[in-house]
């Protein structure tokens, strides 16, 4: 499977494409990165689904309240808020 990923894009000594299947975007090939990024998301999903987690986390409500800065919390942050703007 990886020596079919790399021979996608262009013949680098006869200029042909391979694999490319009529699709200009598979021209250039496929970038090593964006491969290692999908390989790892594919990891992080699998890793997710054989782990049991608590559904407690789900059940809870959460009020609208709750959602928005305190004025303490206002008072708290002020330096970081203006260091940001």
């Amino acid at each position: 499977m990886g020596l079919f990923i790399s021979c996608i894009g262009l013949d680098v000594m006869s200029g042909v494409p391979r694999y490319a299947f009529g699709t200009p975007q598979l021209m250039g090939g496929i970038d090593f990165i964006v491969i290692i990024c999908g390989i790892f998301g594919l990891a992080e999903v699998f890793n997710s689904l054989e782990q049991e987690e608590e559904r407690d986390l789900l059940r809870q409500k959460i009020k609208l309240r709750d959602m928005f800065l305190t004025w303490d919390d206002w008072v708290a942050s002020r330096w970081a808020i203006l260091r940001a703007g």
